[in-house]
This record gives C-alpha cells, structure tokens and sequence, in this order.
C-alpha cells in the first residue's frame, strides 16, 4: 500500500469544509499506518492550486465540469474526484481519463450520531445547514417552504448561514414577511464538531438543496445523526441519499449556467466562487423542482413512520461511509499511478 499525506492552502480556516476534509483522511491515514511526511505529497484544492506543494496528486473539489484554468493546473498529474459527478466534471474539462480517479469521502460517527432532540421541541424544525452562494438553492427552499407552510406557526425553517450579506439577510426576511413564515436566519461559523451537532440535533428534518456539490457534509452528516435529510440526488448526495431508503430525493432540471442566471442569484446576495468563463464544456447544474421538495417535506412533516424508518436506516447506512475507507482508496490509486 502507498503511503501519503494530503496538504492543502496553509490558509485554510479551522473546521471550515477543506481543512476538515484534510484532517480526517490524515486521521484515517495514521489509524491505517498509510501516513508518512516523507510519502507521496496529495495537495487538496478545490481549483487545483499547487500552493508551493510538489503534488503527486490533487484532489479537487471544483462543483462544475473543470474549467480550462483548473485542467491547466491539473497537467499531467493524476486527479483523484470525491464523487461520479465530480469524475464526470473532470472529464469534461479535458483531463485525461487514465489520471482521473474517485473515491467516496467520509463522516465521522462519533461525532455525528443520533442523539434526541432537545432544543426547539415546541416545534417541527426544518433545518439547512449550507452557505448562501450562487448553488445554495435557497431561493428554490424559501419558496418552497413558504408556498407549504405559510400562516403555519408550528413548523420552523431554521437557516444556518456562513459568511452571508446583508443582501442576503435581508432577502431572507422580506420571504419571511411575504410567506408569513417562521423562520430562524443564524449566520455564524461554528468551531467544533459539537458545536455543529448540538444545532443540527434540533432539526426534525434536513432539506439541503445546492445545485451542485462535490461532496456535501452537511447532509451526510444529519443522515449519520438519524435526522430524515431531503437532498437532490446529484454530485455528492447522490453517493448516499437513497431515495425513500436513506433519505428523500427530488426531481430536478439541468441548468446551463450563464452571466444573467448568476447576476440574478448575485442581487439577493448569493455569493459567487464560480470561474463565469473558459469552459470546454459549458457549465451546468441540477436545480430541484419546488413541487418535489414541497411533497417531500409534506411527507416528512405528516408520516411519523416514515421519518423513523429514514432516520434508522440513513444512520446505519453512515455507518459504512468511514474515512479509513477512503484513505485507503486514495493509498490503492496512488499505487495504481506509482507502484
């Protein structure tokens, strides 16, 4: 087996998606004794920056099919992808498909677990934990919830930001006005796993709506915690989200992206990391139809059976999404390219 370390952007905040990713598959890699400073170098980024590194491979993140700047910085090194979606995006850049690879990422059980509820019991919580970029989906969610649940004081829509405008928070409060609905809108960053587990046991249900993700913590990790997830079945949900077997998907329509379609999700405040131009095939995502997600969170709302036959079954199913298991693969493809 080949051993290795995975190194990313010396800038990387603590217990932000990047530097979590890096941490566990290290963790995993010691546990494993797959872990050597003096082995092969695989640099973490999500538009393939080398950051001063000498990668042996890259592991990269990019939620659209590559575009030219990032298959230029890819070159000939090999690519390891975090989902089918992500290989596919690979390919479609232009690299070549015998230095692309893939394999699942993680979540870490004992961290996220279920556990009961115990804040906000009064009502039936609809939580989202994302941020509010370009992808976030959050207009398809606020609409969606508002047309079913508005003048319904017993059903919350909790919304945990990052980062976000007051663009943003301020659109999000004239929906809350316009659909009369409850709603909880918290923008802070949380430095701990369980800082991050104590908000997102309060929600009954999860509806994670990105238009396109590589792989998504937030949902894998309430599917670990018990709590019926609702997710589009695209890029990385669709590695775990079963439809009516670990969680709820929804239908959706491919979206070619263009400068207005941005421009337009910028005026509410969305934020944009995505390159708008020099693309060898154009840029597309999954945008969820809001029929979809209003029958699935009708359905998790009324059925009480439901939600606990996806609450058991999405933990058990975390339970085999291990991170050994994925630095174990990234050690096999590593071989695969080395020896």
């Amino acid at each position: 087996m080949q051993k290795f370390r995975v190194v990313g952007d010396p800038k990387n905040q603590p217990r932000f998606s990047s530097q979590i990713i890096i941490d566990n598959i290290n963790q995993a890699a010691r546990r494993l004794d797959l872990y050597d400073e003096q082995g092969k170098t695989v640099v973490y980024d999500c538009i393939a920056n080398h950051h001063g590194y000498k990668p042996d491979a890259l592991i990269v993140c990019y939620e659209l099919s590559f575009p030219d700047i990032i298959t230029q910085q890819c070159g000939k090194i090999p690519v390891i992808a975090v989902s089918r979606d992500n290989y596919r995006f690979a390919l479609e850049g232009g690299l070549d498909p015998a230095l692309v690879s893939w394999t699942p990422l993680g979540v870490d059980t004992t961290q996220f677990f279920p556990e009961p509820k115990t804040n906000l019991r009064d009502f039936f919580v609809i939580g989202t934990y994302s941020e509010s970029l370009v992808r976030g989906g959050y207009d398809v969610l606020m609409h969606a919830f508002g047309q079913l649940f508005g003048g319904n004081k017993d059903v919350l829509l909790y919304i945990k930001d990052r980062n976000g405008t007051p663009e943003f928070e301020r659109w999000i409060n004239e929906q809350i006005q316009y659909y009369d609905i409850k709603c909880i809108y918290n923008n802070c960053h949380l430095d701990s796993a369980q800082a991050e587990r104590a908000l997102l046991s309060c929600f009954d249900a999860h509806c994670y709506l990105n238009f396109s993700s590589t792989w998504a913590m937030p949902p894998c990790q309430t599917m670990a915690m018990g709590i019926p997830t609702i997710a589009t079945s695209y890029s990385g949900p669709r590695e775990y989200i079963l439809d009516e077997i670990t969680g709820l998907t929804c239908d959706y329509r491919i979206e070619h992206l263009n400068s207005r379609i941005l421009s337009d999700l910028q005026q509410i405040g969305a934020r944009n990391f995505f390159f708008t131009q020099g693309y060898r095939t154009p840029p597309y995502w999954a945008v969820p139809r809001i029929e979809a997600v209003m029958e699935n969170m009708a359905s998790l709302y009324k059925h009480t059976e439901e939600r606990a036959r996806l609450s058991y079954n999405g933990a058990c199913f975390a339970k085999d999404l291990t991170w050994e298991r994925c630095a174990a693969n990234i050690s096999c493809i590593l071989s695969k390219h080395y020896g």
